[in-house]
């Protein structure tokens, strides 16, 4: 990690959210503006993802200490981004720094091995999945249980291709743009997992 910030570091400020057990609240380190996410859950993946991206070299906010169930980022603005909006994800050169973005999550990715990250987004179809589908929505039962009579085959297939950092949580409220309009990064790396690699 980039620091050695604690908890009793961080003079604290006001909560931005408090949804799906995650705690996330501004405050300051030594007045640097930083933002602090406490997690419900000690296992929760971010913290170790932030680490692994950092060590990968994938372009993060940069981490300014963390713990089993708690991570300090320094704040978006001092560390040299805007927060995009959705009226971003419509120019073509904020598109190309996220595809960069991605490339090199990708590139870092593709030397992992598949469990790397516990998180997989294989792992979000599974017959308890498809059971929900069929009882929402009774019309896709026939399909449901077809594609759960296909789970096995499909995994092993799967197992077989290529693997890779995947990002999973593409929104622009995740999408920090460089003030110069030089780069782009994602955060908020909960959903981060391994994937399917876009290059087979």
């Amino acid at each position: 990690m980039n620091g050695e910030a604690d908890l009793g570091d961080v003079a604290w400020g006001d909560v931005i959210s408090d949804d799906d057990g995650v705690l996330v609240v501004r405050g300051q380190v030594d007045d640097l503006p930083v933002v602090v996410k406490r997690f419900t859950d000690p296992s929760a993946r971010e913290v170790s993802t932030y680490a692994l991206l950092e060590r990968l070299g994938v372009p993060t906010l940069p981490v300014l200490g963390s713990g089993p169930d708690w991570i300090i980022l320094e704040d978006l603005t001092s560390a040299g981004y805007r927060q995009a909006s959705a009226d971003d994800l419509a120019d073509p050169d904020v598109a190309r720094l996220i595809a960069r973005w991605h490339d090199h999550l990708h590139g870092a990715g593709d030397a992992l091995g598949s469990e790397a990250i516990e998180y997989s987004e294989f792992d979000l179809i599974d017959d308890e999945g498809l059971s929900r589908v069929a009882a929402r929505w009774p019309d896709l039962a026939d399909a449901a249980a077809w594609a759960a009579g296909r789970l096995p085959a499909w995994r092993q297939e799967l197992s077989e291709l290529p693997h890779t950092l995947t990002y999973n949580d593409f929104w622009s409220s995740n999408l920090a743009i460089s003030w110069d309009g030089s780069s782009a990064l994602m955060f908020d790396h909960n959903l981060t997992g391994m994937g399917l690699s876009p290059d087979p």
